[in-house]
């Protein structure tokens, strides 16, 4: 499997941590399942997938103290 870009492995932690489905996420912001996987982790996501990765955490507030809030939580 490829590498994820930055945004890519922050939005999959974060995804893990809170136990919510990539294919859910995914479907909240119009992308198809494959497209969206890929996405997440492309190691260089196109301009456009980068921009939606930034809304996505932007939206979602994932931060990385978020992260580590919810590492915390989960006793990762």
């Amino acid at each position: 499997m490829p590498q994820s870009s930055n945004a890519g492995e922050l939005i999959l932690e974060w995804l893990e941590l809170t136990g919510i489905r990539q294919d859910s996420l995914g479907s909240e912001y119009g992308q198809k399942k494959v497209q969206f996987h890929q996405m997440l982790h492309n190691k260089t996501p196109k301009h456009e997938a980068s921009v939606l990765m930034s809304k996505i955490m932007s939206d979602k507030g994932i931060t990385l103290d978020k992260l580590d809030e919810l590492r915390e939580l989960k006793g990762a």
